[in-house]
């Protein structure tokens, strides 16, 4: 019925990729943990990005972040932008990764990914799956606290992502995944956090069944979620 995906979009530093701000006219404008100060770069490479806070129980999620986002779409494939399509297409963007190339060089050696593209994210992920109506999860929460994003939001790897098949009503599989039997389920697979809290990850929540229903008994679900 659905995948779990386990995390989200990795940068390669979040105070360099992520940041608070606004949209004006063709510019995103955000500031910037790595230079102490606000930058002005093209929006079209920035993406909505949640954090685990963000999530709560069946509320719609609103990011605080956005992210640099340098990778984009093509044939269904999640492919990274050439040097120089940076260069020509996000100048502004380009010249402020520039800032960090050796350190972000550094990073791609370390962790044995391609110095080539020392701009892209360490793990960008999958947009296909980010560019849906999904429900998600905080990585670490205190009983079932998932909800459903309409708004096609990118996350990081607080969050977790349910990928349900065609034409699945997700808000019955919803009530499903916020009721009581999941945490039961959870608190007694899982490893017990501080205070009480358990992890959602995908080897817990991989194997948790789902019951089968018909359309009308699904819907009445539904309806409540």
């Amino acid at each position: 019925v659905y995948r779990v995906y386990s995390q989200g979009a990795v940068s390669m530093g979040d105070d360099i990729y992520m940041m608070k701000g606004r949209f004006e006219d063709k510019y995103f404008i955000g500031y910037s943990e790595e230079l102490k100060q606000e930058i002005k770069i093209e929006k079209e490479i920035v993406k909505p990005i949640l954090k685990g806070e963000d999530v709560k129980k069946w509320i719609q999620p609103v990011n605080s972040y956005y992210v640099i986002y340098p990778h984009y779409l093509k044939n269904g494939k999640t492919c990274v932008y050439s040097e120089e399509e940076m260069k020509s297409n996000f100048p502004l963007c380009y010249n402020y990764l520039l800032k960090f190339k050796k350190q972000l060089v550094e990073k791609k050696i370390k962790y044995k990914t391609n110095p080539n593209f020392w701009y892209s994210l360490h793990r960008a992920r999958e947009i296909v799956v980010f560019e849906k109506q999904k429900i998600i999860t905080p990585e670490i929460s205190l009983g079932c606290n998932m909800t459903i994003d309409n708004n096609c939001l990118y996350h990081t790897t607080t969050v977790y992502t349910f990928d349900f098949l065609e034409n699945q009503n997700i808000f019955y599989y919803l009530s499903l995944l916020n009721s009581k039997i999941l945490w039961f389920y959870i608190s007694n697979i899982g490893t017990s956090l501080r205070g009480g809290y358990f992890r959602f990850m995908t080897r817990y929540l991989e194997n948790f069944p789902l019951p089968t229903a018909t359309e009308s008994q699904q819907q009445e679900f539904a309806n409540l979620a």
